[in-house]
């Protein structure tokens, strides 16, 4: 648990900063809750998919945690897309 967990915060905290600095004082409530909520739907989904991943395809660990750095990825533009998009 060491490595990503410490890597896990260190995004966080980049994450955190960003939303801070590109999010007008007035709706900076409203953009953290929909990071948050975006965070927490994907939560499960990805520990399903992971999971089912994990099983299925045991020799290929190096392809499923690109794989997930790619979606992690995909997910963190996709809300960076929608703060912006936030009036």
């Amino acid at each position: 648990m060491g490595l990503p967990a410490i890597t896990l915060e260190i995004a966080n905290v980049i994450q955190m900063m960003f939303v801070q600095r590109a999010t007008k004082q007035n709706m900076l409530g409203k953009v953290k809750a929909f990071s948050t909520a975006i965070a927490t739907i994907c939560v499960p989904v990805g520990k399903r998919l992971y999971g089912y991943l994990v099983e299925r395809f045991t020799g290929h660990m190096g392809g499923i945690v690109f794989l997930s750095g790619v979606f992690t990825f995909g997910v963190s533009l996709f809300v960076r897309w929608n703060v912006r998009q936030i009036k």
